[in-house]
């Protein structure tokens, strides 16, 4: 039994000398070697990032290469490898590597890697430069479309191998070649470039008249584009584009000239056609008569020299004037006698004459050129569906002086950008217009609608003033408006005063309107100065964007001291809203009746010499702040101490003059809404 026990343990003892052995000396086991598998993969001698990299055979795994193309595997066995690199839209040289490992690691398995898509790509010009925004489609293995760059460029990007057609297409041009077919085998295709030329036209020239181009021709294209139209510019200059090819014709028109050619035939097939000039021709003549009886039709009238009329008439002369044109381009020597005799006018009627002008067209460019005029007791003219035009300084469209009758039916007139040059106007010595419809528009700096020294009668005609007053009336004189439009663009709405000029007699001025509608842009609706203005409103939609339906007050006109205004306002039926001011030496008389109103102050400032306010039972008064009036007469609307039609609501004070207004016998009066009427 112990020679047994000897003998295990000495096998014990020699297996833990063998374990020894096994282990090394810093006691750690020794296993069986392992190896790696590296290399890189580059696409146009640059590492390729992501590529996938499988490896089988002896053992399994992927990876991807990372930013500078390098991959490895770690942890190989000894042992027959297949390495596969994959990545989309590239193929790898070689397709595959076999690696067998024995005893160490395997580098430099490279692979050289090239994209299976291409960029089809190329320019597009015209005259040489790149032509942007050319739509250009493909087609062929894959679909797509494009638009050029600024400097006419294209590409398609991701192709992959195949037959493609490349066609670009933009309206108002061909293109050469129309297609272009391409084929990508291995390689990009550049260079893929296409010339446009432009396929619409352009036909242009030049109107001169005695050497200098001529502005405002109106010039008609017609043939095989639509019909088209345009005017000369300021050197006479004219240009129609984008015309297709074709043959077209080109004609100038213009009153008061012929042109030479009378119009032009033109043929465009590749390329612009200039130089299509024409000369014109004044061709009309001034009309003089001188007494007697005339019946002119389809006549052109006009001139060209200073201080001559287009047409004429005096003593007593009679001319019927029908679907005819007056033109004239000449300028005043004389400003005052061109607003006082008509020197210059367009049309122009004297000493107890008639003229008659129906269907008739009347320009006039030049200073102190009225379009049509007429002085004098006894003369009348009659413009029935006329159209006036009046472009410069001191062009009234229609005048009446010292006498003269205008009666306008259907006339439309504009005036401007000349200042001075009222639509309807009458100066010194008075005149009488009646007006019935039509259209008036002035642009002038101080070119009212209506200037009135004399009796004005308008009846639905629409007016209006861009760059001035409404309407003025001067000296004793009158403004009748119904069913009237009448705006004012500037200063004011509607002016009455007293300018000292000589030019109107008096300074009792008379603005009367029924219906229609009266608007001032800036300042107040109606301003008196130097003058006493009687206005009446009935139904009229009146608006003030200032807020001040009222200002009477001291100008620059008159003597300084007693040039204040006086305005005697009365509103029947008439909705009112604005504050009514006044200067120390100006007053005011306000009636309402008939279902009036007014909503505002009335001298809010305490300024006014006088205010007197007057009201019927059907009318009202209501009081936004604080007024000042000299006295209140509204016997109906008062009972005891309250007062029915003014409103104001509490806290809110009219203050009258006991002194100057017994009606109201010192007391303090409650307004409807909790305001007061109080003595001071």
């Amino acid at each position: 039994m112990k020679k047994d026990v000897a003998a295990v343990c000495f096998a014990s003892v020699k297996l833990f000398v063998l374990a020894l052995l096994i282990m090394g000396m810093s006691g750690t086991a020794v296993f069986a070697a392992t190896y790696t598998i590296s290399g890189t993969i580059k696409a146009s001698g640059t590492g390729l990032a992501g590529v996938t990299v499988a490896l089988s055979g002896t053992a399994s795994s992927s990876t991807t290469t990372d930013s500078s193309g390098a991959y490895s595997f770690s942890g190989l066995s000894k042992g027959s490898y297949t390495v596969t690199p994959t990545m989309d839209k590239y193929t790898f040289s070689p397709a595959k590597k076999t690696v067998t490992i024995n005893s160490s690691d395997s580098k430099g398995n490279n692979f050289t890697a090239k994209s299976s898509v291409h960029v089809l790509s190329g320019t597009i010009k015209a005259s040489g430069t790149g032509l942007a925004g050319v739509t250009v489609a493909l087609s062929g293995t894959a679909s797509s479309s494009t638009t050029t760059d600024s400097s006419g460029a294209y590409s398609f990007s991701g192709l992959s191998k195949g037959s493609y057609t490349v066609t670009p297409t933009m309206g108002g041009y061909t293109f050469s070649p129309v297609k272009k077919t391409v084929t990508i085998n291995s390689s990009d295709s550049k260079g893929n470039n296409f010339t446009a030329k432009s396929s619409v036209h352009i036909i242009s020239g030049t109107i001169k008249a005695s050497g200098t181009g001529l502005a405002g021709v109106t010039v008609a294209l017609s043939g095989t584009a639509s019909s088209s139209t345009t005017t000369t510019d300021s050197s006479g200059a004219y240009s129609f584009s984008g015309l297709s090819k074709g043959s077209y014709t080109v004609t100038p028109t213009m009153g008061g000239y012929t042109f030479s050619p009378v119009k032009k035939t033109v043929n465009i097939n590749s390329s612009d056609s200039k130089g299509n000039n024409f000369t014109a021709k004044w061709k009309v003549t001034a009309y003089y008569q001188n007494g007697g009886t005339a019946v002119k039709t389809g006549q052109a009238y006009g001139s060209t020299t200073d201080d001559e009329s287009g047409v004429e008439v005096i003593n007593s002369g009679v001319l019927n004037l029908s679907y005819s044109t007056v033109t004239t381009k000449g300028n005043t020597s004389s400003p005052d006698d061109s607003s006082f005799y008509g020197l210059n006018a367009g049309v122009l009627a004297t000493s107890a004459s008639a003229i008659n002008l129906s269907n008739v067209t009347v320009s006039t460019t030049g200073i102190g050129a009225n379009g049509v005029f007429a002085t004098g007791e006894g003369t009348t003219i009659t413009l029935d569906n006329v159209t006036i035009n009046c472009t410069g300084q001191l062009g009234h469209g229609v005048d009446a002086t010292l006498g003269g009758t205008l009666i306008l039916n259907d006339v439309d007139i504009t005036t401007g950008p000349g200042a001075n040059s009222a639509a309807i106007a009458t100066d010194r010595g008075s005149g009488t217009i009646t007006v019935t419809g039509g259209t008036m528009t002035t642009s002038g700096t101080d070119a009212p609608g209506i200037y009135s020294t004399g009796v004005i009668t308008v009846t639905g005609s629409a007016i209006s003033a861009t760059e001035s007053e409404a309407a003025v009336i001067e000296g004793s004189n009158s403004i009748v408006l119904t069913n009237t439009t009448l705006s004012g663009g500037k200063k004011r709405g509607v002016m009455i005063y007293q300018s000292m000029s000589g030019d109107a007699d008096g300074s009792e001025g008379t603005f009367t309107m029924t219906g229609g509608s009266l608007s001032a842009s800036v300042g107040p609706l109606f301003y008196v100065t130097n003058a006493t203005g009687t206005i009446s409103l009935a139904d009229v939609a009146a608006s003030a964007a200032s807020g001040t339906l009222i200002n009477a007050a001291a100008d620059t006109w008159g003597t300084s001291g007693s040039n204040g205004g006086t305005v005697v306002f009365t509103g029947t039926s008439q909705v009112l809203s604005g504050n009514i001011v006044a200067d120390n030496i100006s007053s005011v008389a306000l009636t309402l009746q008939t279902a009036s109103s007014l909503q505002g102050t009335i001298n809010a400032g305490d300024t006014a010499k006088a205010v007197n306010v007057t009201l019927d039972s059907t009318s009202s008064w209501t009081v936004t702040a604080n007024s000042y009036i000299t006295c209140l007469s509204d016997t109906d609307g008062i009972s005891g101490t309250a007062v029915n039609n003014v409103h104001a609501s509490s806290g809110i004070t009219v203050y009258y003059s006991n002194a100057s207004c017994a009606a109201l016998g010192g007391k303090t009066y409650t307004l409807n809404g909790g305001g007061s009427l109080v003595p001071r």
